[in-house]
């Protein structure tokens, strides 16, 4: 693992044609772009407050007026949709953008409208989560995937030393991926429809991309607490056209924003490394999360309290990183790692007093 460098990048030379004079990016914010437009696939974990909206906006204009992407495509929350048109025109007030729109996706609409993606020059698309997972990878290309997941369940089958919980799981995996494939092979493909891969996005950013951190992958690990690793069709979605974008741009394709890259499980970092630098994993031979997680985690097993408060119970878990150096440093490749602590130029208001306190209040008559 001791063959990375992290790389500095220096954005202070990017000019960006039609930006509007209302915006000034910060150093960071330019750097991190230039990142994305040099490395490929990143991870913009920016704290809270950092700007990473104006730094994708910026970014994913830039590969657009440089060739490096002839159709950007943005997914967000729904809740969000407003806030980015409105930064992306502030940004650039002359920008080409489709925006999609929850009418535009009832069923009435979806597939002339999908046809408007496909056949349009827009300098971008943005849509929510849920907009996105309406627009299907094709059948051929879902019946592949199928395959391949079928043969790293049926290879952790029989490499054996699995206790019956694990044996279940997979067995359970197993059924539930050949069903698909079933279904897949007897449901005739709509002529009319328009596939992920027909539309031409070559360009894909994910804000707030912790929503599709619990993607399924197989392991014969067992009764450990918070392994995660539980399917979710929505993760399922989203890892196929990564993975389709990640072949299609040679991993220079795809851009997650988050402030929280890992919040409640040591496997949140293994699902963030398989989307945005699988082929890494791969070269260090742990692209099976068995495998990163042998290397670069350690089960312990202590005692604590039931949630009944009444007796001990022996609980394992992940209990710390193992060569985290060397998982750092690895993980960087990919990860532009920003604290508001770190950036002088932001300038947070002190707490009254220096520290919280605690202020105590009589409850109401309705509280009682």
């Amino acid at each position: 693992f001791n063959v990375y460098v992290s790389r500095k990048y220096d954005g202070s030379f990017i000019e960006i044609e039609g930006q509007s004079a209302a915006v000034k990016l910060r150093p960071h914010q330019m750097n991190a772009a230039a990142r994305i437009l040099f490395s490929g696939n990143t991870l913009l974990a920016h704290e809270v407050g950092a700007g990473k909206t104006y730094t994708i906006v910026a970014a994913s204009m830039l590969k657009k007026q440089t060739g490096l992407s002839n159709k950007p495509c943005v997914i967000i929350p729904q809740y969000m949709l407003d806030d980015w048109v409105r930064s992306y025109y502030t940004m650039f007030p002359g920008a080409n953008l489709l925006v999609t729109r929850q009418q535009d996706f009832v069923k009435a609409n979806r597939k002339s409208f999908i046809a408007r993606i496909a056949t349009g020059d827009y300098d971008c698309v943005i849509m929510s989560y849920q907009q996105f997972e309406k627009i299907p990878m094709s059948p051929e290309y879902r019946k592949v995937a199928i395959k391949q997941q079928l043969v790293e369940v049926q290879q952790a089958l029989e490499a054996g030393d699995s206790g019956q919980y694990s044996v279940k799981r997979l067995e359970k995996r197993k059924a539930q991926l050949a069903a698909k494939l079933e279904e897949l092979s007897t449901t005739s493909p709509q002529d009319d429809m328009l596939y992920f891969e027909q539309l031409g996005i070559d360009a894909l950013y994910v804000d707030e991309a912790d929503y599709y951190k619990n993607c399924f992958f197989t392991t014969k690990i067992q009764g450990v607490a918070g392994l995660g690793g539980t399917p979710a069709g929505k993760s399922t979605d989203y890892h196929l056209k990564v993975q389709y974008l990640n072949d299609l741009t040679h991993h220079m394709g795809l851009v997650e924003a988050t402030g929280t890259p890992v919040t409640n499980t040591l496997s949140e970092m293994y699902v963030h490394q398989r989307y945005l630098q699988p082929q890494m994993l791969e070269e260090a031979g742990i692209s099976q999360f068995d495998e990163w997680a042998g290397t670069f985690g350690e089960i312990k097993s202590e005692l604590q309290l039931a949630p009944e408060g009444d007796k001990l119970i022996d609980r394992t878990r992940f209990h710390r990183f193992n060569n985290l150096a060397e998982l750092t440093t690895m993980f960087r490749q990919v990860a532009d790692v920003v604290l508001v602590d770190d950036l002088p130029y932001i300038k947070r208001p002190t707490i009254r007093g220096g520290k919280p306190e605690i202020v105590k209040v009589k409850p109401s008559s309705w509280v009682k």
